[in-house]
């Protein structure tokens, strides 16, 4: 395990403590980001629940971007 893996796990471990007051939320652009990114036998120790959002259509992302640059405002 290389120190990023290290890192993640450690964070990810935390999560399956009953006594830590933790959560851990995280957004990736793929689905398998945790699985690949430590090796399988520790994956395969730590629970995961993800929450699938749908793609953006391009109206979507037009007004994502657009209140963005109007510092929230939308027109």
């Amino acid at each position: 395990m290389d120190k990023k893996q290290s890192v993640l796990y450690r964070l990810l471990e935390w999560t399956t403590d009953p006594l830590a007051k933790f959560t851990f939320i995280a957004i990736f652009n793929t689905m398998n980001l945790p699985e690949s990114a430590l090796v399988n036998r520790n994956a395969s120790r730590i629970g995961f629940s993800r929450v699938v959002f749908p793609p953006y259509d391009h109206s979507q992302l037009q007004i994502i971007v657009e209140t963005s640059l109007l510092g929230g405002k939308r027109r």
